[in-house]
């Protein structure tokens, strides 16, 4: 990545750019940008959330186990 950063001058202050030379080059970087902000998490954060659902579901069933059909421990 350090290869496509350019050191410029501009109005006398030195600034940082990227430069890609080929259009599928900025395609690239921003799918990759994408995925590492915001595809990538939303993974993890699903990940925890279905592990937490599992543990809370499989907790309440051993703390109120199902009875027989039209008891008051039945489930909804």
């Amino acid at each position: 990545m350090k290869f496509f950063i350019a050191h410029l001058a501009f109005a006398d202050q030195p600034q940082c750019w990227i430069e890609f030379r080929e259009q599928w080059q900025w395609q690239l970087y921003m799918v990759l940008i994408s995925l590492a902000l915001f595809v990538i998490p939303t993974i993890i954060i699903t990940a925890c959330y279905a592990v937490m659902i599992k543990t809370i579901w499989t907790k309440s069933a051993v703390q109120f186990p199902r009875g027989h059909r039209g008891s008051t421990n039945d489930r909804i």
